[in-house]
């Protein structure tokens, strides 16, 4: 593995405007409360660009909300292959060399540029190279993964499909949460959000950060040092001005660092030589084309000639506007 070390840089971008026609509603008595039927919970995504019941929506999807991101622990997009079926990545020793596969659709390429069948939307601005691809989950409205091609909406890049990453948005009230983990390791996790209007009715914001560093789990027995560790701190602020009803800017500026290791995997030799035969055991293990097993059933202990590290540092800036 090679040292990654690779600066994302996302440029400016204005969304395209839409403008939202209603008719105006009846004045009714209000009705009774409905009672629980018991069925489907109403899900609402964005797949289309608009506000819709996920059951409406005609593209076979997966949503998950911020809420769960929350409860599963989910903060590094890897993991999303533990929750999304279909959904698988390649090469994920490092940020930014991992390639995205939906229903087995991708492209395998290790350059940290290439840009991927599988579009990745952070609200709603394209993240092209595979390095800008991995960010830190956190603060999030949720998560939708897209499956098949989504060309017609979405454009290039999207043969497999697109994931939609949402960040939770500025409320009309003051709102705020904060969480704090410490576990094995040594680890600690924090996060936390606040955000409320700054003018009533004309400009709201939210700010949210993002904080996990650990010490290695691994035990790399050629150098004696501890490997696959987590050192890596992410912020975000959003802020929504509308100067008339029906008019909206939005701007978002984010940005991160990571100084972590890239992840060391436990060896498990597939017995078979580059030529298709068959390679010898080596005390009940088998081995890869170079002969090496592990043999000693730890998962905290490997053997590593090269220690991969993470350099990759984010800053990015986006400006929409809705009509």
């Amino acid at each position: 593995m090679q040292q990654a070390n690779r600066k994302r840089c996302l440029g400016m971008m204005l969304a395209g405007s839409a403008l939202a026609l209603s008719a105006p509603a009846l004045a009714q008595e209000a009705a009774p409360p409905a009672q629980d039927s018991g069925g489907i919970a109403e899900i609402v995504v964005t797949a289309q660009r608009r506000a819709q019941n996920v059951q409406d929506v005609p593209i076979a999807i997966a949503a998950i909300s911020g809420d769960a991101l929350t409860e599963t622990g989910v903060r590094d997009p890897r993991d999303l292959t533990l929750l999304v079926p279909s959904l698988s990545m390649q090469a994920g020793t490092a940020a930014s060399t991992t390639s995205l596969f939906i229903r087995g659709v991708g492209i395998g390429d290790f350059n940290s540029n290439t840009t991927g069948a599988v579009g990745v939307y952070v609200d709603d601005v394209f993240i092209g190279a595979n390095a800008g691809k991995l960010f830190n989950v956190f603060d999030s409205d949720g998560i939708e993964v897209l499956k098949g091609p989504q060309g017609t909406l979405y454009g290039r890049n999207t043969t497999a499909g697109a994931i939609r990453f949402s960040s939770r948005k500025p409320t009309d009230e003051l709102s705020g949460d904060f969480s704090a983990l410490n576990g094995r390791f040594n680890e600690v996790q924090l996060e936390g959000g606040i955000g409320g209007p700054i003018v009533k009715d004309l400009l709201k914001v939210r700010v949210a950060g993002f904080y996990n560093r650990r010490d290695g789990t691994t035990l790399n027995r050629v150098t004696g040092n501890k490997v696959n560790n987590i050192n890596l701190w992410a912020l975000r602020g959003i802020a929504d001005f509308t100067p008339a009803p029906n008019v909206l800017l939005r701007l978002s500026v984010h940005g991160g660092n990571n100084t972590g290791g890239a992840r060391q995997f436990q060896h498990r030799g597939q017995g078979v030589g580059f030529g298709g035969e068959t390679l010898p055991l080596l005390n009940g293990f088998p081995t890869d084309a170079f002969g090496y097993a592990d043999t000693d059933n730890n998962v905290y202990a490997g053997d590593y000639n090269v220690e991969g590290k993470e350099r990759i540092g984010v800053f990015g800036a986006s400006l929409l506007g809705q009509i």
